[in-house]
């Protein structure tokens, strides 16, 4: 059945490396939340996730807890994920910008 599924879309995925493993190698994607500044979970399943299967994501609106605790959660906060995001994977933040933009529009064109 998954053979069946071209594009696919995780959004806030909370899973055990194997299973996120195996979404990357079926080409899905993977989005992360704010939380990716400051859970160790979320900065974990950057590991395990290429690049050019990532999308950002704000969930909100969402009551986020450690630096955005009490903070609504607009689109501006997708500036705090990207920066997390390029530091992991040692980019600039227009570099992974423009990767992760390019990974929405494959998905969403």
């Amino acid at each position: 059945m998954i053979a069946m599924i071209k594009k696919a879309h995780f959004h806030w995925l909370k899973a055990e490396p194997t299973l996120i493993e195996e979404i990357a190698a079926c080409g899905f994607f993977i989005s992360v939340t704010p939380e990716v500044c400051y859970r160790q979970r979320d900065r974990k399943l950057l590991s395990h996730v290429p690049i050019g299967q990532l999308l950002l994501e704000t969930d909100g609106p969402w009551p986020f807890a450690g630096p955005f605790a009490d903070v609504p959660t607009p689109p501006l906060l997708l500036c705090h994920s990207l920066r997390e995001v390029a530091l992991f994977y040692h980019q600039d933040m227009k570099t992974a910008a423009n990767t992760i933009v390019a990974n929405t529009k494959r998905l969403y064109g």
